[in-house]
C-alpha cells in the first residue's frame, strides 16, 4: 500500500462508539480492526481479470478448519491501493447471513452460494468522504451470486431502478460474470461491488467503493481493476464458539426430527470429549419458548474412551442439547458438549422439476430461524446424496440439493407452517430441472435421489410426506394421461418398499408452458388428478396453472419474488386441507423438568450407498436463444431446460 493514506492529515477520522478505539485504515495488521472480536477467514489479492467460476477462488489465507463453529456477524474488508492519489478503504460489517463459512466469502459456482436481500445491523468505516461511518445501519442489501444478471428489481429492492444496474438486480442462473455487492438501500448508494470475476477471456474485473460516479452505480462493466495498484478482500467472522460445542456430533445444528402422534422424537445424541470419562449424562433447554427444561438423564453408562452415544426423546420444539461427564483422570473437573439449535417438528421431502427446485428469482430466505434444508455433507446442487447421514442448515435457497441457484417455493412454505404450527420446518428438496416424469421412474437416473433421501430421514415415519411439482415436461412432450399416471403411481408404491411403510404423497396440479395449446395439458392435470384420486394416501397439492404472466413469472416460466412466496403458501394450504398434520402441540402452563423416558444407546445399521449415474450437462450458448425453447427429455444439471435470455 502507498503511503499516501499515512500523510493524510486528521487521519483519524472515527471512533467507534463500541469501544473508542481510533481505526487507522492504512494499517495492515487484523489485531487493528475497526470492530473487537473478529477473526480472518478468507483474504484474496484480487486479480485484475479471474475466471473463479471455473478454478474457484485462489484465497491467500482460508481459515475454514481453524474456524468451523458458530458466528453471529461477518464483515468484509476491501483495500484499493492507488498508483497515484489516495488509497481507499472500507469495512463493513452485518450480521451473519448464513452459518456455513464456505457460503460467506466469493459465492463462485462450486460454492453454490446465493444471497439477495436485505442483511441487519451493519456497520460501516470508510476513509472514502460520502460514505456513512456508523453502527447500527439499516438498509444493509446483499447482491451475491456466480451468475450473469439484468437490471430488472425483481426482489423490491427499496429504491432501487430498473433502469440501471444498482442494488436491485435479477440473477439469471445462467452465465458467469458474477457479483459480489454490499449496498446501503437506505442511503441509495453502494458500499463495495466486485463484479465480472467468473469469466476472464482477458476482460477487467469491475471494483469500486461507493457508487460509481457515472454509469452503473454498482460499477457494472466498469473494467477497472487495472486502475488500481493493489486491491485486496478480506473476509472476517466473529465466532460464537467454545470448546464445548465441538464436543457433540450428533444431533448437528438445524436438524429437524420428525415428530410422531405423541409430539415427540427420539434424537440421536453422540459426540467425543477427547479423553476418557465416566458416565455421560445429557439434557435439552428449549430455546423457543425459553424456559422448558428435559432435565440431565443417563445417556451412555460405559462410554468408549471419550466417545459416547446414545438417544433422546424430546418433545415437539426448538431446543439446545447438553451433555456432561466427569473425567476419569480428573473425577472433579467436569467436561460439557452441547449444540443449538435442534428441531422436532415436520419434515417434508419436495421433488419434481424446475419449479420445485432452484430456478425462481430470487433467491428466498425463511424469516423464521426454525425453517431448515437437508444438506448432507459433501453435497452441492445437482448432485445424488450419499449414506453418509443428513446434515442440515437454516432453510434459505439455493436449497442444497436441487438443481440451480436461485429461488424456490420451500422458505415461504416453512415460514407459513412454522408461524401456524410453532415449529420447526425440516426440508430436504431434491428436485432437478427441466425433467418428465419417466425420469423418475425406479429404474431411471433419478429416483436415487428421492430414494436415498428417504433412507436418510429414518425412512417411514422420518418425514411426514413427499411433494411432488411435476408435469411440465410432460405437457410439452406429449405425454398421455394413462402414461403419467402409470409412472407417477410406480414411482409412489416403489417409494413406499423403499422406505418401509406408509409414505404419503402430496401431487400438484401443474402443466403450464408458455405458448403451449391447452389439450396437452388437460392430460398431464387429468393425470394427476386419477393418481390423487385413486392411489391411496396420495393427496391434492396445490395448483400453480394460473398464476402467468410478468407479476408471477419472472421469465414466463419460473416464478419470480411473488410467485415463489404464493406458490410456498399454496403449498401450506394444500397440507392443511390434506388432514396429514397433527394439531399444534399444547404448551405447558408450567416450566418443570419433565421425566421423559430415558431410550438406552442404539446403533443403527448404515443405509447403503446409492450411485445415479452422472447427468449431462449442458453449456449455455453464446448468444440468447429463441425464449423459452423447450429441451426434453435431457437432464440439465443446474438448470431447467426451459431457457431465457441471459445476463446484462
Amino acid at each position: 500500500m502507498s503511503s499516501a493514506i499515512r500523510r493524510m492529515p486528521l487521519m483519524v477520522f472515527l471512533c467507534l462508539l463500541s469501544g473508542g478505539a481510533f481505526w487507522r485504515p492504512a494499517a495492515r495488521a487484523q489485531d487493528d480492526l475497526p470492530e473487537p472480536g473478529y477473526s480472518l477467514l478468507y483474504a484474496l489479492d484480487i486479480p485484475i481479470s479471474a475466471d473463479f467460476n471455473a478454478s474457484g477462488a485462489p484465497y491467500q489465507t482460508d481459515r475454514r478448519a481453524a474456524l468451523d463453529g458458530p458466528f453471529d456477524r461477518v464483515a468484509y474488508r476491501l483495500r484499493l491501493d492507488a498508483a497515484a492519489g489516495a488509497d481507499q478503504e472500507l469495512w463493513v460489517s452485518m450480521a451473519a447471513f448464513s452459518d456455513d463459512l464456505s457460503q460467506v466469502g466469493l459465492p463462485t459456482a462450486a460454492s453454490g452460494a446465493v444471497f439477495q436481500g436485505a442483511v441487519k445491523d451493519m456497520t460501516v468505516v470508510s476513509n472514502l468522504p460520502g460514505l456513512p461511518n456508523a453502527q447500527g445501519m439499516p438498509g444493509g442489501w446483499l447482491e451475491l451470486w456466480p451468475s450473469d444478471y439484468s437490471t430488472s428489481n425483481v426482489a423490491g429492492a427499496p429504491g432501487a431502478d430498473d433502469g440501471v444496474y444498482d442494488w436491485g438486480d435479477a440473477p439469471t442462473g445462467g452465465g458467469n460474470y458474477g457479483s459480489f455487492q454490499i449496498h446501503d438501500s437506505a442511503g441509495g448508494r453502494t458500499l463495495l461491488a466486485y463484479n465480472h470475476w467468473g469469466q476472464a477471456a482477458g476482460a477487467a474485473a469491475d471494483i469500486g467503493i461507493g457508487s460509481q460516479p457515472t454509469g452503473q452505480p454498482d460499477w457494472t462493466f466498469a473494467a477497472n481493476a487495472a486502475a488500481w495498484a493493489g486491491r485486496r478482500l478480506e473476509v472476517y467472522v466473529r465466532s460464537q464458539a467454545s470448546p464445548a460445542d465441538h464436543v457433540l456430533s450428533e444431533p448437528q445444528p438445524h436438524s429437524v426430527r420428525q415428530r410422531d402422534a405423541q409430539d415427540r422424537a427420539e434424537v440421536p445424541v453422540a459426540g467425543d470429549f477427547g479423553e476418557a470419562v465416566g458416565p455421560v449424562e445429557a439434557r435439552a433447554v428449549a430455546l423457543r419458548p425459553p424456559g422448558r427444561v428435559i432435565d440431565w438423564r443417563l445417556l451412555d453408562a460405559t462410554p468408549d474412551g471419550g466417545r459416547f452415544e446414545g438417544r433422546l426423546v424430546l418433545p415437539a420444539g426448538w431446543w439446545r442439547v447438553e451433555s456432561r461427564a466427569s473425567g476419569v483422570a480428573q473425577p472433579d473437573r467436569l467436561l460439557e458438549g452441547r449444540v443449538a439449535p435442534v428441531g422436532v417438528g415436520e419434515v417434508f421431502i419436495t421433488a419434481g422439476q424446475s419449479n420445485s427446485a432452484n430456478h425462481g428469482m430470487p433467491p428466498q430466505r425463511p424469516q423464521d430461524e426454525r425453517v431448515s434444508a437437508w444438506m448432507p455433507p459433501g453435497s452441492t446442487p445437482g448432485s445424488t446424496p450419499g449414506s453418509t447421514g443428513a446434515g442440515w442448515r437454516l432453510g434459505l435457497d439455493p436449497q442444497p440439493l436441487a438443481t440451480g441457484s436461485g429461488g424456490s417455493p420451500w422458505p415461504a412454505m416453512g415460514d407459513a407452517l412454522a408461524a401456524e404450527l410453532d415449529l420447526p420446518i425440516g426440508i430436504a428438496s431434491v428436485g432437478w430441472g427441466g425433467t418428465a416424469v419417466g425420469q423418475w421412474l425406479p429404474e431411471r437416473q433419478l429416483y436415487p435421489r428421492l430414494k436415498q433421501a428417504m433412507a436418510d430421514l429414518g425412512g417411514a415415519g422420518g418425514f411426514r410426506a413427499v411433494l411432488w411439482h411435476q408435469g411440465e415436461s410432460d405437457a410439452v412432450g406429449g405425454t398421455t394421461t394413462a402414461a403419467y399416471a402409470a409412472d407417477l403411481t410406480r414411482i409412489i408404491e416403489q417409494s413406499r418398499a423403499d422406505a418401509g411403510g406408509a409414505v404419503p404423497w402430496l401431487v400438484a396440479e401443474v402443466s403450464f408452458a408458455p405458448n403451449l395449446a391447452q389439450p396437452p395439458r388437460d392430460a398431464v392435470i387429468a393425470a394427476q388428478r386419477q393418481v390423487v384420486s385413486t392411489v391411496p394416501d396420495v393427496h391434492a397439492g396445490p395448483g400453480t396453472d394460473d398464476l402467468i404472466g410478468p407479476e408471477w413469472r419472472f421469465d414466463g416460466i419460473h416464478f419470480g419474488a411473488a410467485g415463489l412466496v404464493l406458490h410456498g403458501r399454496r403449498w401450506r394450504d394444500a397440507l392443511a386441507a390434506s388432514g396429514l398434520l397433527p394439531p399444534p402441540p399444547v404448551a405447558p402452563t408450567a416450566a418443570p423438568a419433565t421425566s421423559e423416558p430415558t431410550v438406552a444407546p442404539t446403533g443403527e445399521p448404515p443405509t447403503p450407498e446409492v450411485t445415479a449415474p452422472p447427468p449431462t450437462v449442458a453449456t449455455p450458448s453464446a448468444a440468447p436463444p429463441a425464449p423459452f425453447r423447450i429441451h426434453l427429455p435431457s437432464v440439465v444439471a443446474g438448470r431447467s431446460s426451459l431457457r431465457y435470455a441471459q445476463r446484462p
